[in-house]
Formats: structure tokens, sequence, C-alpha cells
């Protein structure tokens, strides 16, 4: 995601520099073809966005149904699941902290390529 919004950033200054800016989507096929590009992208990280979300935070570890092994049944084997249950709840949280603000900038970001009319 984030080469090919560098990239569409990129793009975008070029064609800025040659009068064919956001502004020109609908005159300059390049333009237009920049503001469907840029479209699609915001449209994949919405939906980024969306699964981010919808990540539970406080879900109960289920163990599976079935035979379970010994180890698990022990103290120590509980004690791990707790650790690593804790674990994968903060690295969704974290994750949630470090990628939303930036999917809301590419967000924000291809916003302004889209063509009014």
């Amino acid at each position: 995601i984030v080469p090919i919004y560098a990239l569409l950033q990129m793009i975008a200054t070029e064609f800025a520099i040659f009068g064919w800016g956001k502004s020109k989507g609908r005159t300059k096929a390049g333009a237009g073809a920049l503001a469907s590009a840029a479209q699609e992208l915001q449209d994949l990280v919405m939906d980024m966005l969306g699964a981010l979300v919808s990540i539970p935070t406080d879900a109960p570890i289920e163990s599976p149904e079935g035979n379970i092994c010994t180890y698990l049944d022990s103290k120590e084997g509980k004690d791990m699941l707790d650790v690593v249950s804790k674990h994968v709840e903060r690295s969704h949280i974290e994750t949630r902290q470090r990628v939303m603000p930036f999917c809301d900038q590419i967000i924000k970001e291809m916003e302004s390529f889209a063509v009014v009319g």
C-alpha cells in the first residue's frame, strides 16, 4: 500500500508541474486515470480500515473442541496461553494505533483526486 500511495503522490506532483493537476481529471486523460487509481486505492484502504476495526479486542480465547494437549491443561500451559493471548491482543491494539492514522491520511489525500462534476 505504501509504495502505491507514494507512487500516486509522485505522479500527481509531476502531473501538476505540467498543468495536469487534480482539477484536470475531466479534460486530461492522464489526470483522469490518476483520479481513478486514487479512488481504487482509497476504496482498498477503506476496506483495510474496516477489517482493522472489526478485530475484536475483548474476545475470549476459545479452546479447540476435542482432545486438548495435556500440557495446555497444566498450570504452566494455561500461564503460557494467557501470556500469548495478551501479546496477541496487544499486537491488535498496536497495529490499529499505527496503521489507522496512516490509512486516514491516505483516504483524505485520495479524496483530493476526485473528479468533480
